[in-house]
């Protein structure tokens, strides 16, 4: 175990007497202040305002907050803690603000890796293209206990796994951010999100004038929407209920929380039934048919008959309902394969393997002689077929960077137009074209002659490739 000691840190030859190397750690990023200690220009406003305010008001309106958290019932439980079982939520008076840009990078980032995730839950139960293709190994799919073999050749609505997603993100500086975890099964939380937004306009609304804040008290109705996007398919009206484990759980406050914001039942197991393979609800007017179910129970307890048999936090026969089409799962059944932790790594290679798209394609450059600029862009979808991309372009979803040889005929009938044109736009794939045929090792004689000739034509010949598969930009 090295030691670091005063003297070592004074005396940089005495360190390398004592065979001790001292290395430089990168300092941790001050979210409010910058290197000289000015407050960086979005924190300016508030820092300004933190000034004025005394440590004895700071201190009131801190046990405020946890006075009126207690009242209200926002508490969480932690287990095994001997302090006692119920904790007020976290809450911190000095918020953490991002620009408009900022978000924008965050958002188009995190859109990316939840997308690429929701396409390897899907391959890794039908088709298993990135195990074929090596980039996975298959012993760290089928030996993982997460993998769920119960949900084989299942369709879910939409081929959407995980509805609700909970990345974990820490800054590692000025604009550069990495994921800690991708939270996939249960996630849970947000409720505190919102209440501690609440909390601080009651606290202090004065602040709320001096800032443009994006709303957040919003979220439950963008999670019903969510929820009923993805009902089962002859469904019209879909029933949505909110499945908890029960009072004693640690997010109970969230369960209740979220079902009565949505304006759902909050249900535990024995509210529920499945008879001919459909789902129904325990009320005082009879069976009501559940639709949506927004789970908030763990895997191996929704199911005594397929998976813990001792569960009683579940619904006999869900999984089978589940399978017959008839309820949807929201998140699906086996989606902890996606965020163990031994599968993280590969997320960057999924990235690039589903959607054609390296982890840095949010950022769109364009070079002009040796002038090249970065812009940040947030598209609502991405796709790595050119011809999604090009309907999209057509049906004015927004600007699209395609190959001139697919934009080619809608350029010259005027049905798209070229954005920047004294402007070379630069991606990870410009210049590059692919030749794929099946990998054997006995090719048809033609096939062979092909490769050939392509591959002497091509040789050296960038300016040829550019020319004929150089991305556009465009706008319908």
């Amino acid at each position: 175990m090295v030691q670091y000691s005063t003297k070592l840190l004074q005396s940089s030859q005495s360190s390398l007497q004592e065979g001790i190397t001292l290395v430089s750690m990168k300092l941790p990023f001050d979210e409010m202040l910058d290197s000289a200690g000015k407050a960086r220009p979005h924190y300016q406003i508030f820092h300004n305002w933190l000034k004025q305010q005394s440590d004895t008001l700071m201190g009131l309106k801190r046990a405020e907050a946890d006075l009126i958290f207690r009242r209200v019932g926002i508490t969480f439980a932690v287990y095994g803690d001997d302090l006692g079982s119920e904790r007020t939520i976290p809450f911190d008076q000095v918020p953490r603000i991002f620009t408009a840009k900022e978000w924008a990078q965050l958002e188009a980032g995190l859109r990316q890796r939840v997308t690429a995730l929701n396409r390897f839950i899907y391959d890794v139960y039908h088709e298993e293209e990135i195990i074929k293709s090596g980039i996975i190994p298959a012993e760290q799919i089928f030996n993982n206990a997460q993998y769920r073999p119960e949900m084989r050749h299942v369709s879910v609505p939409r081929n959407i796994y995980a509805q609700i997603a909970g990345i974990d993100i820490v800054r590692a500086g000025e604009g550069e951010f990495y994921v800690l975890e991708d939270n996939l099964r249960v996630p849970s939380g947000v409720s505190y999100m919102v209440e501690d937004r609440k909390m601080m306009m009651r606290l202090f609304p004065d602040l709320f004038q001096k800032y443009r804040v994006a709303p957040v008290e919003h979220y439950p109705d963008l999670l019903l929407e969510c929820l009923k996007s993805v009902k089962p398919n002859d469904v019209k009206k879909p029933n949505v209920v909110l499945l908890t484990p029960g009072m004693y759980n640690s997010a109970y406050f969230e369960h209740s929380y979220l079902a009565q914001q949505m304006g759902v039942e909050l249900v535990e197991g024995k509210d529920l039934f499945v008879k001919n393979e459909q789902v129904f609800m325990r009320t005082t007017q009879g069976p009501e048919r559940v639709d949506v179910i927004y789970r908030r129970v763990d895997d191996d307890f929704l199911d005594p008959l397929a998976f813990r048999s001792d569960s009683t936090l579940g619904v006999a026969g869900l999984l089978s309902a589940y399978r017959a089409g008839n309820v949807t799962l929201a998140n699906a059944i086996g989606t902890g394969i996606a965020d163990d932790k031994s599968i993280y790594p590969y997320v960057p290679r999924m990235i690039e393997f589903y959607l054609g798209e390296q982890p840095s394609d949010s950022k769109w450059k364009f070079q002009q002689g040796s002038k090249t600029i970065t812009v940040q862009v947030s598209g609502r979808y991405s796709a790595n077929h050119t011809g999604i991309r090009l309907d999209a372009a057509l049906k004015h979803i927004g600007i699209a960077s395609l190959p001139y040889f697919v934009a080619r005929h809608a350029l010259q009938d005027g049905r798209l137009i070229q954005v920047l044109p004294d402007w070379y736009f630069k991606t990870y794939y410009s210049g590059d074209a692919w030749l794929l045929y099946p990998p054997t090792r006995h090719l048809p004689p033609k096939l062979s002659v092909f490769i050939q000739f392509l591959a002497e034509k091509l040789a050296g010949s960038r300016p040829f490739v550019d020319a004929w598969y150089g991305p556009q930009c465009v706008w319908p």
